[in-house]
């Protein structure tokens, strides 16, 4: 450890997000994405885990005030979410999938918010999406009740969204997933059943090899933010109120 925050002597801490979040905010996933992987790439393969939890913080935290100074709106429940994918072990092998999961968390609020405003077209796939994720949603079977075939959909979803329609509609599963075991007290089968897996033991699997948790440890290691994922800005558990000064937005 010792070793690792001496290598942050030569870390530069004016770590500039604005040009993601600008991507963000204007829909492209894909392009925020690409930024994370270049504002990384000197220290992703560092395996410097010190490093790799300064990103990540200073990622959440330089969306959320981007959003709240720009937009004025407050997600601080989003903030919490992302706060708990990190209470998690933290290496070069699951580092950047977390990163993607802070993007996908702010990306898909920001959507219901109208931060990001999409056409009427994809805005219908979505809403049918978050209507039915309780159930299997399959490509075809979207197609067919948005009336297009699957390859056109398949196309424009990947196209617009900057990931593919199976990726996206796991992501929403599993964040689905997460906020019933963080804000109720159904079982990791009842659970199972309401995000659309038939299979506990396959939602199980699923659910440790995105999140880096098994359901039950998840819940356990969370627990203590019922309460305070709940509260307003003004909450003394929400993050600071003053700009971080190390976070270029």
């Amino acid at each position: 450890m010792d070793k690792q925050l001496d290598q942050l002597d030569s870390f530069d801490m004016n770590v500039d997000y604005r040009m993601l979040c600008e991507y963000l905010v204007r829909g492209n996933l894909d392009y925020a994405t690409k930024e994370f992987d270049v504002i990384t790439f000197d220290w992703v393969d560092s395996n410097n885990l010190v490093a790799y939890r300064v990103f990540l913080n200073s990622l959440n935290s330089a969306i959320y005030y981007y959003v709240l100074f720009k937009y004025e709106k407050s997600l601080l429940k989003c903030y919490f979410q992302c706060t708990l994918l990190m209470h998690k072990h933290i290496s070069k092998s699951n580092f950047r999938d977390t990163a993607i999961h802070i993007l996908n968390d702010y990306y898909n609020v920001m959507l219901k918010e109208n931060i990001i405003v999409i056409n009427s077209f994809l805005k219908d796939v979505l809403e049918y999406i978050e209507n039915n994720l309780n159930n299997s949603i399959t490509l075809e079977e979207t197609a067919k009740e948005m009336f297009v075939n699957k390859s056109y959909l398949s196309h424009i979803f990947k196209q617009k969204m900057g990931q593919t329609f199976s990726i996206y509609v796991t992501n929403r599963k599993l964040n689905y997933a997460r906020e019933l075991l963080i804000n109720t007290d159904l079982s990791v089968v009842a659970i199972s059943n309401k995000c659309g897996f038939r299979n506990p033991t396959y939602f199980s699997t699923v659910f440790s090899k995105h999140i880096g948790l098994s359901p039950a440890k998840f819940r356990k290691s969370n627990s203590s933010f019922r309460k305070s994922s709940n509260r307003d800005d003004s909450g003394q558990d929400g993050p600071p109120k003053g700009h971080p000064h190390h976070i270029k937005i």
